[in-house]
């Protein structure tokens, strides 16, 4: 099992949206992985909760686990680790954590045990020093356990948010990040990823269902389902080359 932790000490950063989107890029290309939501937003918990007839994943295949006791991070830490031990210890090709937007001590022991810590963001220049400090603790962390690994190896930074037209103050940021970290390409079209969350549907199952709708009768629906599996197809693409770079970083 690869272990593939996404954090960022800073909220809003899109941490939930990239593992929906990796974990469906993992359920499309006919691998397992364990979702293991550390954060007490509950936002990888509750992710199929409310699904309206949409197709829904083989709970085989991804297997979503709450792994959050209470607000005290001092007792929770024992338990987190104890259950991600366990977990990871199950036959999946991947567990994905989903860690607290805040500095926490649950976050440090995530990061702790990955074989790649992936830290998201939109690229807005607030967040270079969450950035930092993310990386500082992961630096820590990885000093006790192996003193002698380059934390630099197994830490990347992915963008969440693509624009057309960036602004000079965001191409400075992303320029002063790429000159210390390594970076995946971003996630485009947020909308896509947003509807993952809003419907309870991976992006396959969204697919799935825009090309149910196509079969409609009349043609402004057919249309709308169009629109919709191009979206959706184009935001899968995106999170497969994700994967595909995240495989070749950690093989």
């Amino acid at each position: 099992m690869k272990i593939i932790t996404f954090a960022n000490s800073k909220g809003g950063v899109g941490k939930s949206t990239a593992l929906r989107a990796v974990a469906s890029a993992i359920e499309n290309s006919g691998k397992t992985a364990i979702l293991a939501d550390l954060d007490n937003q509950g936002s990888i918990t509750n992710w199929f909760e409310g699904n309206d007839g949409l197709p829904m994943p083989n709970p085989d295949k991804l297997r979503i686990e709450q792994v959050y006791y209470t607000e005290n991070e001092q007792k929770n830490a024992a338990k987190v680790q104890k259950r991600l031990v366990e977990l990871s210890e199950l036959k999946y090709d991947y567990m994905l954590i989903d860690t607290k937007g805040r500095a926490a001590v649950t976050n440090t022991i995530a990061m702790s045990g990955a074989d790649l810590v992936i830290c998201p963001t939109t690229g807005d220049a607030d967040e270079f020093d969450p950035i930092a400090a993310t990386y500082a603790n992961y630096v820590k962390a990885l000093n006790k356990i192996a003193p002698d690994e380059d934390p630099l190896n197994n830490f990347r930074i992915l963008y969440t948010r693509q624009k057309p037209f960036a602004t000079r103050e965001r191409l400075e940021m992303k320029a002063a990040i790429n000159e210390t970290f390594k970076s995946y390409d971003g996630l485009p079209d947020h909308g896509a990823f947003n509807a993952t969350s809003f419907y309870g549907a991976t992006l396959n199952g969204l697919i799935e269902d825009a090309e149910y709708r196509l079969k409609s009768s009349t043609s402004a629906e057919r249309s709308k389902a169009k629109a919709d599996k191009e979206k959706y197809t184009k935001a899968l693409n995106a999170s497969l080359n994700i994967l595909a770079s995240i495989e070749g970083d950690i093989q």
